[in-house]
């Protein structure tokens, strides 16, 4: 049996999105767009003029490139020595927050209207490790989403979240789930408070750490959770890194793996990336010195691709072009989950294969 770690990021509630035909986006991207387009509301932030016309300017950019990095735009503006960019960059991270939990508060009716296990990628997650057929025990996650949809996940399949933060007795159902950059539902108080609901427009901001480049867990609750985050990586023989980019802004992730590593003696620990072929090369690139083992040379997803119906089956001496199914168009979170669900069904798991689709 081998303890799996999770460390997830965005990609996750994307592939949720993706798989129940969620109709509103939740790119950071169209988040981004939304977040200035709110603020181009002069009466609404009374902001000076330099920050209106420095937001007619973005939106001008975003027409033209579709995107930019909003983390970093937000670290130039607080770091610029200037109040007024300096408030300018408090109230786009304010209403990121806003934008993001009017969205999540969304899919989460969606999923709740159309309830499925199969459209929440994080419950089938849960369902593959609570088989009794799996040979893998999930020792928590990790995560870098300021969203809800992994409590959702973990209620739905009779477990309750472990934050680090709650200092109750321990529990057979409880699972940690270390949100190390905040949540969209926490409010500052020892221990921190939650909302009930997903999302709530109060005039309380969020307890998080917000969209910027640098991230500092130097403050309660976030130093104990990071501190709980090593730990528990500690634990595992596998951890499995999903949707997150481990670019520059994710560079305390970074350490926590590099730490993992160089604290594995025995040099037995693996990690997996389940992302598209595109970031799995440029974190093997980057990264010589860690165990990184891309999703496309998994050995559940090889098995699965060379089982395959004639018409999409991939041969063995040809198992290099599992590469390109994971860069094309389809999800590699749900690729991933197929892959998955397959292997448990070769030990005949027909009840797992109805619940799973």
């Amino acid at each position: 049996m081998q303890n799996v770690a999770y460390v997830v990021g965005g990609g996750l509630t994307m592939s949720t999105a993706f798989r129940s035909d969620f109709p509103g986006g939740l790119s950071l991207a169209e988040l981004c767009v939304e977040s200035i387009q709110s603020l181009r509301v002069a009466e609404k932030t009374g902001l000076h003029e330099r920050s209106k016309r420095l937001i007619n300017s973005l939106l001008i950019l975003l027409e033209k490139r579709g995107s930019f990095n909003l983390e970093e735009l937000i670290e130039h503006l607080m770091t610029s020595g200037n109040p007024e960019l300096e408030e300018l960059s408090r109230q786009l991270s304010n209403e990121f927050s806003n934008c993001l939990g009017k969205r999540v508060a969304k899919l989460i009716d969606h999923l709740d209207e159309n309830d499925t296990p199969t459209q929440d990628s994080a419950e089938m997650i849960l369902a593959l490790h609570q088989e009794d057929s799996s040979d893998e025990h999930i020792v928590g996650f990790i995560t870098t989403n300021y969203d809800t949809l992994l409590e959702r996940a973990l209620k739905k399949r009779n477990l309750e979240p472990d934050f680090g933060f709650d200092h109750g007795q321990a529990d057979a159902n409880n699972l940690p789930l270390l949100k190390l950059h905040g949540s969209i539902d926490w409010r500052s108080g020892v221990p921190v408070k939650r909302l009930e609901a997903a999302y709530v427009n109060d005039a309380e901001p969020p307890l998080w750490i917000g969209p910027r480049r640098v991230k500092q867990a130097r403050d309660y609750p976030f130093n104990g959770i990071w501190a709980k985050a090593r730990e528990l990586l500690a634990r595992a023989d596998v951890i499995r890194v999903i949707g997150a980019s481990l670019y520059a802004s994710d560079w305390h992730i970074c350490q926590l793996l590099f730490l993992t590593a160089r604290l594995d003696s025995l040099g037995e620990k693996k990690i997996e990336l389940i992302n598209r072929t595109r970031g799995c090369d440029r974190l093997v690139e980057a990264y010589p010195l860690l165990p990184l083992v891309p999703v496309y040379e998994d050995d559940e997803v090889i098995r699965y691709f060379c089982s395959l119906p004639k018409e999409a089956k991939i041969e063995e001496e040809h198992r290099e072009q599992i590469r390109g199914r994971f860069g094309g168009s389809s999800n590699p979170v749900d690729l991933w989950l197929q892959a998955k669900v397959f292997s448990l069904s070769s030990v005949e798991n027909d009840d797992l294969l109805s619940i799973l689709g």
